[in-house]
């Protein structure tokens, strides 16, 4: 197993679908409806969704596992943090497809505050149901847990949430950081035909910045600090995938732009960063060819990008009081 991660296209969604935890439940017209739902989502930038696949597979076999994530309002966490019944995505659904989505649209996210935070939820993480191989989706899960710093990390958050689906789950995420924010108890007791077993009991799981652990595994996520770069949009596209060491024929088929393009790309991304004061290379007369050189600027540009998440997200107004 040789696992590697990328950003969702429209063609995973039924995979994905597929993969949704067989302890989630949602009324059947909803859930005919998701894929729809997902689609516009990912074309309007909505959700984020990573898709993890295993390169010793063939190709049409290779998916094996997902996530995906979204930006709420603050109103409809307040809610969430409240107390809503089990199930929290089939809700987010629900209202989405009566025209009242609880989601932030992407110049919702850019217009936010950096002091006031974001709030991520967790839609699903799945992966193949007849996958049983212990070993194998402790490994998976260790890959999920990396792509999704990679994906939100160097956002202004303030909370994040996620509902997960057995008590087992739940005890690890606590030993990761996480609280409790709801094990729907009252639920089920004035439910009590409703109970599952353990092994599918959902837990909604939250962390908020102030409360987040020093040390515990979770706390990175709220680390944030203003980009100083202020990439594009298409500069950030094209530099996350140079992140998962996709090459330039790669990113300009991922990106449906040309080879020709994508280097422009890199030209324009090389002249921003010079611009800032920033030197990625030794003096100019180090004997190197301009190939070498190029090649070089992206190592230096890239080991900086992994430290430093916030030169891929928005740029927000202002600095969090806690970078806890």
């Amino acid at each position: 197993m040789h696992l590697t991660y990328r950003p969702a296209t429209e063609e995973d969604i039924e995979t994905c679908i597929a993969q949704i935890p067989a302890a989630f439940r949602c009324d059947p017209g909803v859930r005919s409806r998701i894929a729809s739902l997902w689609r516009g989502w990912l074309r309007s930038g909505v959700m984020l969704m990573t898709v993890l696949e295993d390169e010793t597979r063939p190709p049409e076999t290779s998916r094996v596992a997902f996530g995906n994530a979204a930006f709420l309002t603050d109103e409809f966490t307040a809610e969430v943090c409240a107390g809503l019944p089990p199930h929290l995505s089939a809700q987010v659904y629900e209202r989405a497809l009566a025209g009242n989505s609880p989601l932030l649209t992407p110049s919702a996210v850019r217009r936010a505050d950096a002091t006031h935070g974001l709030n991520l939820l967790v839609f699903h993480i799945g992966w193949p149901r007849e996958l049983t191989d212990a070993e194998e989706i402790r490994r998976i899960k260790a890959k999920l847990i990396e792509a999704f710093f990679f994906t939100h990390a160097g956002y202004p958050l303030k909370a994040f949430v996620q509902e997960v689906y057995s008590t087992d789950e739940m005890r690890r995420g606590v030993a990761a950081g996480m609280l409790v924010y709801n094990d729907y108890g009252d639920y089920w007791r004035a439910h009590p035909e409703q109970m599952p077993l353990d092994c599918e009991r959902p837990y909604l799981l939250g962390i908020d910045r102030e409360s987040a652990r020093e040390g515990s595994n979770i706390a990175p996520i709220f680390l944030y600090t203003p980009p100083r770069f202020h990439f594009t949009s298409g500069e950030q596209e094209l530099l996350r995938l140079a992140l998962l060491d996709k090459t330039d024929e790669e990113m300009a088929s991922a990106l449906h732009i040309s080879e020709s393009a994508v280097q422009k790309r890199w030209q324009a991304i090389f002249e921003r960063a010079a611009g800032s004061g920033v030197r990625w290379l030794p003096a100019a007369n180090s004997g190197r060819d301009a190939r070498v050189r190029g090649m070089e600027k992206r190592r230096h540009l890239l080991g900086y990008l992994r430290s430093h998440p916030e030169e891929l997200r928005p740029a927000f107004s202002r600095r969090p009081n806690s970078t806890k």
